[in-house]
């Protein structure tokens, strides 16, 4: 303000040294208009300044991928099925493809037929019920030998075989107890074995590790494929990460993280599209410095949602986007993604 009072001081003192009067009238006048206005012009500079700083916009940001996963083969194998194309979208846990898995089928069917015998045995009663009817048959004659045995109407041998055959009968339940418990823990190690089968059976199968969009297909159906080969490449495109960089001597960390964003796509035909989002990370170290021309910054990451139209994604990777972060808004706690640093 100070500075434009003086320019229209300094611009009256010119008028009156060489201009005539009509002249110097008019311009007294103009100045005088001017001058009345001054403070409006200020409170409009400030109202300016304060919009300008409730907002930073990035311009030139890189659009990123957040999920970008190389889908593996988790067996060794041929193969035989991959039903999916370039481009396809696809959702988490959709099956894709398949490694040959015939020889894990019948090893599951051999086991399965195991565990059933084992578990039968282990719930059948069968003979614990023969082996308690026994011993209460070998106890009523031994009761009887006992009673004749008083009246010394039996011979000790003859007393000592029905006393033998109640302890064996006896025994016999006790064993016939602990066959079935065995029964049954053989059964638990089948059912292990058939729970390890079905394991290898799922890592024959190739399956969608998230909701996205597959990017490229590195193997195709009849080729063999060893465990860890890159079957193919899915990314996920519903989310999309913006990195940018801001001035250090601007801003502290704290005043844009978890920040509301408004990123802009310029699209064909001069469309210009918005999506939103907020900060999600900041970078713990500044680069540049004394040596850079640019001065000091640090990076940021916004993850903005995107979205499609006429089945295609309007927000794509490697695009150059503006990025405007709302300072006043409200912070956002920031969840870590796969990719980001911990």
């Amino acid at each position: 303000m100070f500075a434009i009072r003086s320019f229209l001081v300094r611009s009256i003192l010119f008028v009156d040294v060489h201009m005539n009067f009509r002249m110097r009238h008019s311009v007294v006048m103009l100045s005088l208009l001017l001058a009345s206005l001054l403070p409006a012009i200020v409170v409009a500079q400030e109202s300016v300044r304060a919009i300008s700083s409730a907002q930073l916009t990035l311009q030139s940001c890189v659009v990123m991928l957040i999920d970008d996963i190389d889908v593996p083969a988790r067996e060794t194998g041929v193969l035989v099925e991959l039903n999916v194309r370039e481009g396809q979208a696809v959702n988490q846990n959709d099956l894709l493809g398949k490694i040959d898995d015939q020889i894990v089928q019948r090893k599951r069917d051999e086991v399965a037929a195991k565990l059933k015998a084992a578990e039968q045995k282990a719930s059948s009663t069968v003979e614990i019920d023969y082996a308690i009817a026994a011993f209460q048959v070998a106890e009523k004659e031994f009761e009887i030998n006992r009673e004749l045995r008083r009246k010394n109407n039996v011979s000790l041998i003859e007393y000592e075989k029905t006393l033998l055959a109640k302890t064996q009968a006896h025994l016999s339940i006790e064993k016939t107890r602990n066959d079935l418990a065995i029964e049954g823990l053989v059964a638990e190690a089948q059912r292990v074995e058939l729970d390890a089968v079905q394991d290898s059976i799922a890592r024959h199968q190739i399956g969608a590790p998230l909701d996205g969009n597959v990017m490229e297909l590195c193997k195709q159906a009849g080729e063999w494929v060893q465990t860890g080969d890159k079957v193919l490449r899915i990314v996920r495109m519903n989310r999309l990460r913006v990195q940018g960089f801001v001035e250090a001597a601007q801003f502290d960390p704290h005043e844009i993280n978890g920040r509301q964003v408004l990123v802009q796509a310029r699209l064909a035909h001069d469309r210009v599209e918005s999506f939103r989002g907020h900060v999600s990370y900041v970078d713990l170290e500044k680069r540049g410095g004394s040596q850079s021309s640019m001065g000091s910054r640090y990076l940021i990451w916004a993850e903005v949602d995107n979205r499609s139209e006429n089945g295609d994604w309007l927000l794509r990777p490697g695009a150059d986007v503006d990025l405007t972060i709302d300072l006043v808004s409200p912070a956002v706690a920031s969840t870590p993604t796969a990719s980001q640093p911990r």
